[in-house]
């Protein structure tokens, strides 16, 4: 869906990255993963499960993902 939204804007500079095995919440590399958070829409005592099952791959991913947002910024945001 986001890549259909991003094509019909006629965008260009996106990268999707599909990461088997993580969650939705990316910490920063070599941080614990997050796999439970509270949500500011939701009541306290509802919690979310955000991470990957397997905090392994969650962690590689973490790394991975962290240098490749590094180096799509450093292509696109440089002047």
């Amino acid at each position: 869906m986001a890549e259909k939204l991003m094509k019909e804007a006629g965008k260009t500079n996106y990268e999707i990255s599909i990461h088997e095995g993580v969650g939705h919440l990316i910490d920063l590399p070599f941080c614990p993963p997050t796999t439970i958070s509270n949500h500011p829409l939701f009541p306290k005592p509802i919690v979310l499960q955000v991470g990957g099952d397997d905090i392994i791959k969650h962690g590689e991913a973490q790394e991975k993902i962290w240098n490749n947002l590094l180096s799509f910024f450093d292509r696109n945001l440089r002047p």
